[in-house]
């Protein structure tokens, strides 16, 4: 089941762990769907991203990152009216890092946020994202500790839990990850991928 509404564009999610590619894959995505790329938390929440993720607790990063989806949801909802859209991390990310710092959390309503037609995992190994996250610039001790917790808390288990068609990106190129998405799309069709929660 699906909420995809008659003659709007298909919404399609990027997931995965830090340095997993999840940015460049999107924008190449959107790039050759021609549609819109979108970065999740919105715009909006950034001011007080950094201070969220560095001070608050558990509970308070959930409703952080929770409030940031169904923002973006009341943001990307329109513009499915006018061409796809790719997000950079959305419903599946947040449910993930949340579970895995051991929170009971259950998917929002979906009167409350615009469920994805399609959502993928990217997977790449751990000391190619830390590489990845490396080129962006000196690791701070606060993307250090990220980084670990991301592998000590499990967060790529509850990944794995929604059963979401994983996409490989291991190094064999943006392009080789965009044509698997592309293949999946063309092969399973206009549905939504993963667990019946994020239906």
């Amino acid at each position: 089941m699906t909420n995809t509404a008659i003659g709007r564009h298909s919404f399609i999610t990027v997931e995965g762990l830090s340095g997993s590619g999840k940015t460049t894959v999107s924008t190449q995505l959107a790039r050759q769907l021609h549609g819109r790329y979108y970065k999740t938390p919105p715009e909006l929440f950034t001011p007080i991203r950094e201070a969220i993720d560095r001070n608050a607790s558990a509970f308070a990063r959930h409703l952080y990152y929770y409030a940031g989806v169904a923002q973006a949801s009341a943001e990307i909802e329109p513009l499915l009216q006018y061409c796809p859209v790719v997000c950079d991390k959305y419903l599946a990310t947040m449910l993930a890092y949340s579970r895995a710092q051991g929170l009971l959390v259950e998917t929002p309503p979906i009167d409350l946020v615009v469920r994805p037609d399609f959502a993928f995992l990217l997977d790449a190994s751990d000391a190619l994202r830390r590489q990845r996250v490396e080129r962006r610039g000196r690791i701070t001790q606060i993307h250090d500790a990220f980084l670990r917790m991301e592998i000590d808390s499990g967060v790529m288990t509850q990944f794995r839990k929604l059963d979401l068609p994983t996409i490989d990106n291991n190094g064999e190129g943006v392009a080789a990850a965009v044509q698997s998405i592309t293949s999946w799309m063309t092969t399973h069709g206009r549905r939504l991928c993963g667990r019946d929660e994020l239906a």
